[in-house]
């Protein structure tokens, strides 16, 4: 995945390709409306399920519209810092969150008196996801939020992060969950905002992340993904599943083990470098701590089980 920094002008109509995320914080003399874009391009088969597409600053041009239209495949969510104007032709000021779902047609205007100040998310998502799962009503597509400096901390780190130091699609995707956690605390049906809500969300990213990837990412990697060091992050996920990160790696890794083997993979060496083992040695002492025999004679007992039970097949005639 390729980030992109971008400034837009306030005719909206060239666009100023930045060095690094840190000239965000240089508005040239002068320019009293602009947009600051981050752009993730190129997303990987792992991405396509959900991924962000856009985080962005915007403050408004007075003379333009700023959107009138559908977006069939993203989702957008706008956060209202300051101004007034419109969505949808209501009326929206700061602390409203307006959000542009898909497939729906949507406006968004200024007040040219008082132009809006707003940060906004732009993701893709399946067409099978119910934004419910975050807390977001198709119905209620402005609503008041009440968590603007958790929200504006989050969205200064997505704009500020730089592609060089971790992988761009899990950050993004794992500060999206955590912005998204506070809409579901926020939401009617939910409880009173807790650091366990918010850590069961983390929870379930980094179960996601792994599972995207069979497993082949270190705890390490997940841990910085999500914003903790690696010992912090394995208290939290002990404290919510009962068991350390590694072990949960482990359990998976040999369940994919086994589901392989039955599925027909002969070559235990190449299976241990499928899994992200350096040699077949670790792979078969994990295996074999795991489950109480090597991969060598769990293979056995999975040809021997096929040779004994045939396939099932209806003989011609009946």
């Amino acid at each position: 995945m390729i980030c992109s920094y971008i400034r837009q002008t306030s005719q909206y109509s060239s666009f100023e390709y930045l060095d690094s995320p840190a000239q965000f914080d240089v508005v040239p003399e002068g320019l009293s409306c602009y947009k600051n874009i981050v752009f993730l391009t190129n997303a990987n088969e792992q991405e396509k399920s959900m991924h962000v597409y856009s985080v962005g600053y915007e403050v408004s041009d007075p003379t333009k519209a700023l959107f009138n239209r559908i977006f069939p495949s993203y989702m957008i969510v706008h956060y209202i810092l300051g101004g007034e104007g419109s969505f949808n032709g209501k009326h929206i000021k700061r602390g409203d969150c307006a959000i542009a779902f898909r497939n729906r047609s949507h406006s968004l205007c200024t007040d040219p008196n008082n132009p809006l100040r707003f940060y906004w998310i732009m993701f893709k998502h399946p067409e099978t996801f119910s934004p419910t799962v975050f807390g977001l009503d198709e119905e209620r597509p402005i609503f008041s939020y009440h968590f603007e400096r958790q929200m504006k901390r989050i969205l200064e780190e997505m704009l500020h992060f730089h592609s060089n130091l971790q992988d761009p699609h899990w950050f993004y995707l794992s500060k999206f969950y955590e912005l998204m956690s506070y809409h579901r605390q926020s939401a009617p049906q939910a409880q009173q905002p807790s650091r366990h809500h918010a850590y069961n969300n983390y929870v379930a990213l980094a179960k996601r992340m792994w599972e995207q990837t069979a497993y082949g990412l270190s705890v390490e990697d997940v841990a910085h993904s999500l914003g903790f060091s690696r010992k912090h992050f394995s208290l939290i996920f002990s404290s919510q599943t009962g068991i350390l990160p590694q072990q949960y790696i482990l359990q998976h890794k040999i369940r994919l083990a086994k589901l392989r083997m039955e599925a027909g993979e002969t070559s235990l060496k190449n299976l241990a470098f499928q899994l992200g083992y350096s040699d077949y040695p670790s792979f078969s002492r994990a295996f074999k701590h795991q489950t109480g025999i090597s991969p060598h004679d769990f293979l056995i007992q999975v040809k021997k089980s096929n040779t004994e039970q045939p396939d099932k097949i209806e003989p011609p005639g009946r």
